[in-house]
């Protein structure tokens, strides 16, 4: 006797976007859909045999749509592309709370580094606690959180790489790339994928200037 098995993953995030500005309050969206999502999809590409339905709500696909446009404010996200040395102390505090709500094993044990400045920050995040653990961290500390904050949330980062220079036959190359990095359970790089315009390449290798339209 065969038995027919039907496999339904069903994905549902609520809104978290402010009411008020509309900025995202919580990174659960970008976290989940780098981390758990594409994961998801990533072990089917490898059974392609298995075939499963996945069910996403209009709330969660409205939050992804913001996220890939670039629509999407978050204050964790920018405030972790913002340089180092120029975060004021109340941007300070706000990482330092938010860069640590992991699983202090599962994730921020990974990583030595990240484990060490969990212990130089205290077990508290209260704000008085936050606020005089904060110049513990100076520019390198802060630069350090804000690369292990990007890598303990999930195992894929995605980098766009600008990148500029000239072929020897006077052809100019500048691009933007886009690079798929994947982290094993050490942290180290597993595997990468290289986006790139291969027209673009191609045209400057034989000497074009592709910097102008």
């Amino acid at each position: 006797m065969t038995t027919n098995v039907a496999v339904l993953w069903h994905m549902h995030q609520p809104s978290y976007r402010d009411p008020l500005d509309g900025t995202f309050i919580l990174p659960w969206v970008r976290l989940h859909a780098l981390k758990d999502y594409w994961g998801m999809v990533e072990l089917l590409a490898e059974t392609p045999q298995v075939r499963v339905t996945f069910n996403l709500v209009p709330s969660l696909l409205d939050q992804l749509d913001a996220y890939v446009s670039g629509e999407a404010r978050e204050a964790e996200l920018r405030l972790g592309l913002f340089p180092a040395d120029r975060l004021d102390e109340s941007e300070k505090v706000y990482l330092l709370r938010a860069a640590f709500m992991a699983h202090p094993e599962n994730l921020i044990g990974r990583f030595p580094r990240f484990a060490e400045l969990l212990a130089l920050r205290g077990p508290r995040n209260d704000e008085a606690s936050l606020r005089i653990a904060a110049p513990r961290f100076g520019a390198a500390e802060m630069r350090d959180l804000q690369v292990l904050d990007v890598l303990a949330s999930g195992r894929q980062v995605v980098a766009q790489v600008v990148i500029e220079f000239a072929y020897p036959n006077g052809g100019v190359l500048r691009d933007e790339e886009l690079h798929l990095w994947t982290f094993g359970a050490d942290g180290l790089i597993t595997a990468l994928r290289h986006y790139v315009d291969t027209a673009k390449h191609l045209a400057a290798a034989e000497g074009a200037d592709t910097t102008t339209p």
